[in-house]
């Protein structure tokens, strides 16, 4: 099944390259907003992440994550504190995701 998301901002959808690293930093802000306890290694929180730092989501079961987000369990969440992340790409080129304070995600599975 597909994963939609998408981030409203002010109620219109912020345009933004959609991959995996800008997905992984995506679930990394949900995370760390919503579920900061939720370990993303055996010992490490999403909460103790210093900013910028992101978690690699590429092989995790992202359908199945046992976490008490909001934006697992409801479809959606508005950010409190804006997120800046920086990453390269395997052929060296450089990315990047800004989230702002109020913007909301939206992520759900769809089938057809």
């Amino acid at each position: 099944m597909p994963l939609n998301t998408q981030v409203l901002r002010k109620g219109k959808p912020v345009h933004m390259s959609w991959d995996g690293l800008t997905l992984s930093c995506f679930l990394t802000t949900a995370l760390k907003e919503t579920d900061p306890e939720f370990e993303y290694q055996e010992g490490k929180t999403f909460g103790e992440l210093p900013d910028g730092e992101w978690v690699n989501f590429g092989m995790s079961p992202i359908y199945y994550l046992a976490t008490k987000s909001p934006l697992w369990h409801h479809g959606e969440i508005t950010l409190t504190s804006d997120h800046h992340y920086e990453f390269v790409y395997d052929d060296g080129e450089k990315g990047e995701a800004d989230f702002k304070a109020g913007d909301k995600f939206i992520m759900y599975r769809s089938h057809k």
